[in-house]
């Protein structure tokens, strides 16, 4: 059962309220603009041993702001060489 049937709601009461009503279908469809290109670099070699060869009790978050990368990054580095290790 309709939630408006339930209250005595029909189409044909509605229109009484309301009066005609026309519905029109030329509402243009909203162009996005494209996003900004975005380039992403990788972090040069002699920083990736330097993460790696940092001390094992700093933190990611220490080393990405000692080299200049996003703490992401370092996680990847220091994620891949584990792996590779295995």
């Amino acid at each position: 059962m309709n939630q408006l049937a339930r209250f005595g709601l029909t189409k044909e009461s509605m229109q009484r309220m309301l009066g005609t009503v026309t519905v029109t279908t030329t509402a243009k469809k909203r162009e996005i603009p494209p996003g900004p290109n975005r380039k992403w670099y990788s972090v040069p070699d002699d920083i990736k041993t330097a993460i790696l060869e940092a001390h094992p009790t700093s933190t990611y978050r220490e080393l990405a702001k000692k080299y200049g990368v996003s703490l992401t990054s370092v996680w990847k580095i220091k994620n891949q060489n584990q792996n590779n290790k295995k």
